[in-house]
C-alpha cells in the first residue's frame, strides 16, 4: 500500500476524528448535563482481515478512542460506538455477504440504538453476524476464508513481496 493511501486512511479515521472530537469535548465541558458523542467504525476493527492492517486498526483505534472518553468524562458524556457491517454503497459494491443491507434500512435502524447503547452495530443483521462471527469458532474460520477469497477488496500488501530471483539471492 503506498504512502499517500496509508496517509488518507490515517487522516480521515484518526486525525480528523480525534481533533474534531478534541473541539466538542472543549464545548462539551462548558454546557450543563451530559452530551452524546457518536463515532462510526467498521466491524474490519474487530475482525483483523488480512491484506487490511492499516484499515482494521484504524477502525480499532476509533473505539479504543470512544471508550477512553466514556471513562476520562463520565459526567458529561455518553458515548455510542456504531461497529457497522457491511451496508450498500459504492465502497461495497462487489461485495456477497449475507449480513448486507441497504442504507435507508441501515439508517433507520442505527438511529433507535444511537444513545440508548454504549457499542450497537446498528442492525440486526450486523448484530447476528457479531455473534455468529464471535461464538462460533468454526464459522468464523469460514467466514474469514471466505472474505479472504472472495469480497474484501484488499489493500496492497504494506511491504511489497520479494521476487523469487532476490529471495534465492538473499539464501
Amino acid at each position: 500500500i503506498g504512502n499517500d493511501k496509508i496517509n488518507e486512511m490515517i487522516n480521515v479515521d484518526l486525525v480528523s476524528v480525534t481533533f474534531m472530537t478534541k473541539v466538542f469535548i472543549n464545548l462539551i465541558e462548558k454546557r450543563e448535563g451530559k452530551s452524546l458523542v457518536v463515532i462510526s467504525g467498521s466491524i474490519a476493527g474487530r475482525m483483523r482481515q488480512p491484506g487490511r492492517a492499516v484499515y482494521s486498526a484504524s477502525k480499532a483505534y476509533l473505539e479504543a478512542f470512544l471508550e477512553c472518553l466514556q471513562r476520562e468524562y463520565p459526567t458529561k458524556i455518553d458515548c455510542t460506538y456504531l461497529n457497522i457491517g457491511p451496508v450498500a454503497s459504492k465502497m461495497t459494491s462487489g461485495f456477497n455477504v449475507w449480513s448486507m443491507v441497504e442504507s435507508n434500512s441501515f439508517a433507520s435502524s442505527a438511529m433507535k440504538r444511537i444513545g440508548k447503547y454504549r457499542f450497537t452495530t446498528g442492525h440486526i443483521k450486523h448484530e447476528l453476524f457479531n455473534v455468529m462471527y464471535w461464538n462460533v469458532p468454526l464459522l468464523k474460520k469460514l467466514l474469514n476464508k471466505s472474505f479472504e477469497l472472495n469480497n474484501i477488496k484488499k489493500e496492497e500488501p504494506l511491504v511489497e513481496p520479494a521476487k523469487e530471483e532476490e529471495k534465492k539471492e538473499q539464501q
